[in-house]
């Protein structure tokens, strides 16, 4: 984005918040009174707190990918001490970080991390409706219904339209919030279940001219490595087996054990292997656990190789935009060497390494703290430069009516390698060469 259209940008959000009105989150009604002394320092601290931590911490600190921090801090302050609450407040910043030009670079409130993100982190579970929303044009639509969780259960899927929750027009709800999402991409949101088991009414429909109709929802102890094993399935089509994970992410060594065991059980008399590398990514060392799995067990580090290879059979990966940081290592990996068909559309193009810094009101900004280059990927830069898959399927996302075209594809292709093993069989283990996967650790 040019310097030009951000300075446009920022005096818009300066102007929005001006007249009283949030953009990009569920704005309230609000006054038009001015805000107080008091407020505007507390919105500038904490962004002056964001500049700190970027400063100390990002990937480039000679810099800043082309950003002067000085003149970003006085285009962007009218905007940030306009921001009558604090999630205007991150919009603002959030919007204001898209000038860095770099992955893994967001906002997000102490609450939603210790619910949504930390959970990931620590392998725990926290209250939850298993739900992740996006937004396109005016209305709110559910990205994705996690395997077994509350909203699954309850028969909500992707693609399905949210009108409201709790009788509140979904923009409007203050049980929606952002989730993790960062600056460059599509803004993911949640919803922030009430003091205990609560359930919230939930207003849907599945096509754009339908009533909506309600369904409730009570939120349940739940995460993604949960809702990982929840998703762990055979599919029968045409006489054979197909084994199916969707890998949520590799933050946690658990993923990687529930495949490993999913492939030496549920998974014993398959034909082919289907791997949903769709969402975030997480860690290298779990990364490369996986990709043992499909390719060879035997290099070294440290850690134990997993019990399981998959040598049956084809091996399909599915990804799309969402697919992201380590997993698409693993996808280049996969492709470069040869250890499967990758099903899908180009990935997200964010591989930079980061962490989080918590700031002075529990506040956690996301950083990215280093650039992995092209040390795991044999030369090639990924960061900006999405893996493109073997076999491109155009996706629907709204109004799917409970299909899924990329599963459908994936399957497609599993049965049409296993009629026609010529076309690219899986390979054996035993000629991957080790160079080219990383040292396991737990």
């Amino acid at each position: 984005m040019k310097l030009k259209s951000l300075a446009a940008l920022a005096a818009a959000f300066a102007l929005v918040f001006v007249s009283g009105c949030s953009v990009l989150g569920h704005p309230s009604e609000r006054g038009t009174e001015a805000l107080s002394a008091e407020h505007r320092y507390q919105n500038r601290e904490v962004f002056e707190q964001v500049i700190e931590s970027i400063k100390d911490n990002f990937y480039d600190k000679k810099t800043y990918n082309g950003v002067n921090l000085d003149e970003y801090y006085k285009r962007w302050l009218p905007a940030i001490e306009q921001a009558p609450d604090t999630d205007a407040l991150h919009d603002v910043i959030r919007a204001s970080l898209k000038e860095f030009n770099a992955s893994h670079l967001t906002i997000m409130r102490g609450d939603i991390y210790w619910r949504f993100a930390r959970t990931e982190f620590a392998n725990i579970k926290e209250m939850q409706y298993g739900i992740d929303i996006f937004k396109e044009g005016e209305r709110y639509f559910v990205g994705d219904a996690m395997a077994g969780g509350p909203c699954f259960n309850a028969g909500i899927r992707a693609g399905d339209e949210l009108v409201s929750i709790d009788g509140i027009p979904t923009e409007h709800s203050p049980a929606l919030a952002v989730g993790l999402s960062d600056a460059l991409f599509d803004v993911h949101y949640v919803i922030v279940p009430p003091l205990g088991d609560q359930p919230v009414r939930l207003a849907l429909r599945k096509t754009p001219d339908a009533n909506p109709v309600e369904v409730s929802v009570a939120p349940m102890p739940f995460n993604q490595i949960e809702a990982t094993r929840n998703s762990v399935r055979v599919i029968e089509e045409n006489g054979k087996r197909l084994g199916y994970v969707r890998v949520y992410h590799v933050l946690d060594p658990e993923i990687a054990k529930i495949v490993d065991q999913a492939i030496g059980k549920a998974f014993a008399d398959v034909d082919a292997l289907i791997l949903d590398l769709r969402g975030s990514g997480g860690s290298p060392a779990v990364m490369s656990r996986l990709l043992a799995m499909v390719g060879n067990a035997s290099q070294g580090g440290r850690g134990q190789p997993p019990k399981n290879i998959f040598k049956r059979g084809p091996v399909v990966g599915l990804i799309d935009k969402s697919s992201r940081s380590a997993k698409e290592v693993f996808a280049h990996i996969f492709q470069a060497k040869n250890l499967g068909t990758l099903v899908g559309e180009p990935t997200a193009g964010a591989v930079l390494g980061s962490q989080f810094d918590i700031l002075a009101d529990g506040t956690r900004v996301l950083l990215p703290m280093t650039d992995i280059g092209t040390e795991l990927t044999g030369g090639v830069d990924l960061e900006g430069n999405p893996v493109k898959p073997d076999v491109a399927v155009k996706i629907t996302r709204t109004y799917k009516q409970g299909r899924d075209d990329l599963v459908e594809a994936g399957i497609a292709e599993a049965l049409r390698q296993l009629k026609d093993p010529s076309i690219k069989p899986a390979p054996d283990p035993s000629t991957v060469e080790e160079d080219f996967l990383l040292p396991l650790s737990d």
